[in-house]
């Protein structure tokens, strides 16, 4: 039987957030303003252009704390489903379509942790974009933003979301991702485990400061 390429995988990041933990770091010293904290998370583009400033301002310290954990949980899963790119909070801004569903566009900052991947084995990499490196791949250059499905739900306590990214093909066999995905699945769940408590540790500084 002759093989087939299967063409781009799918890569699904999921997270879940507690919602009285943010009630908590938002409510935890009396006429503390929360913007700090908020800033933090979100992108100036989400805080201005997409609105997200003026809702939080309008909205009760329940209804607030609910959005926000959701925006954390979005974000985050988005790190886990982009995890060979440098994604971070501010490189997500999530929009709202008119039917109220909602996508990601994702800054591509390019493949920054799997170039690293590939020193640590002994291999140089030139840097994913650079433009010699497209040409003679015969590819178009990255684009700036990359639009991603996502999903957040919430039920009681918790706000949970999940983000699908796309990896093409050349990309998973340029960096011998193929042989070793089994290999990696675990460190990259201790990875985000930890990644995810740090992300903690950043937004309750915020707050104090």
């Amino acid at each position: 039987m002759a093989s087939r390429k299967l063409g781009a995988s799918l890569s699904i990041g999921t997270d879940i957030c507690h919602i009285p933990r943010i009630y908590k770091i938002i409510t935890q010293r009396e006429g503390k303003d929360f913007m700090p904290f908020v800033r933090k998370l979100f992108s100036s583009q989400e805080l201005g252009k997409l609105g997200v400033e003026n809702k939080l301002i309008d909205m009760t310290v329940r209804r607030r704390a609910q959005f926000i954990a959701g925006r954390f949980a979005v974000k985050e899963a988005a790190k886990k489903a982009n995890w060979w790119r440098s994604v971070y909070w501010h490189h997500v801004d999530v929009h709202t379509r008119k039917g109220g569903s909602i996508f990601l566009l994702v800054k591509n900052n390019g493949d920054n942790q799997m170039v690293e991947s590939t020193k640590s084995r002994g291999v140089e990499m030139p840097p994913e974009g650079d433009p010699e490196v497209l040409g003679l791949l015969g590819r178009p250059p990255p684009p700036e933003f990359l639009k991603q499905s996502c999903s957040i739900s919430h039920d009681g306590d918790y706000a949970t979301a999940t983000v699908i990214a796309t990896m093409e093909e050349e990309d998973e066999e340029r960096f011998g991702m193929r042989a070793e995905v089994d290999v990696k699945s675990e460190s990259l769940e201790s990875q985000a485990r930890d990644e995810e408590e740090k992300a903690w540790n950043e937004l309750q500084q915020a707050m104090r400061g």
